[in-house]
């Protein structure tokens, strides 16, 4: 078992994930299959898989020849956090790591689970607004206070100037 890294050369962006076998580049193959026929599930990797050309990618093995799903499960959240593949200015990795594609496994979920995810994730999403508003608010507030103390400063300073 292996936790690898598939790296795309146009957009500087990299992948972290784990795989069972032990033909990376057959694998590549496969993600690159499952892309562009759309088998695979619709995640930011197979987006870019689809949008940038094939000989753009690459994979790397981080590391191999791990013997236990924990362990892997555990490489493969160390290398996302590590290599801040979650960020989208750096990487595809949407989850972080370790369990189960969401899609898939929103597949087996009850309605009420289904209904619970949502209402989590506008409670997430409005949150997000208001810290967004907040910042700007106490930002706007900052400046004004910096104005402030530079106009007085710059107002009540007694400044000789002195002629060299």
């Amino acid at each position: 078992m292996t936790v690898y890294l598939i790296v795309c050369n146009e957009s500087l962006k990299i992948y972290v994930g784990q795989h069972k076998g032990s033909d990376l580049g057959k694998y590549l193959s496969r993600k690159f299959y499952d892309a562009k026929r759309a088998t695979g599930t619709r995640s930011h990797i197979y987006a870019a898989l689809r949008k940038y050309p094939r000989d753009s990618w690459s994979i790397w093995p981080l590391v191999s020849n791990i013997t236990t799903q924990k362990e892997l499960n555990e490489l493969e959240k160390h290398y996302i956090r590590v290599l801040r593949a979650q960020h989208p200015d750096i990487g595809y990795n949407i989850c972080d790591g370790g369990q189960p594609n969401p899609q898939i496994a929103r597949r087996y979920e009850t309605p009420e689970e289904c209904e619970q995810r949502k209402a989590t994730r506008i409670a997430r999403n409005l949150q997000t607004r208001l810290d967004r508003k907040e910042r700007e608010r106490v930002q706007k507030q900052e400046n004004r206070i910096l104005t402030a103390i530079w106009k007085s400063i710059l107002l009540n300073a007694d400044i000789q100037y002195v002629d060299w």
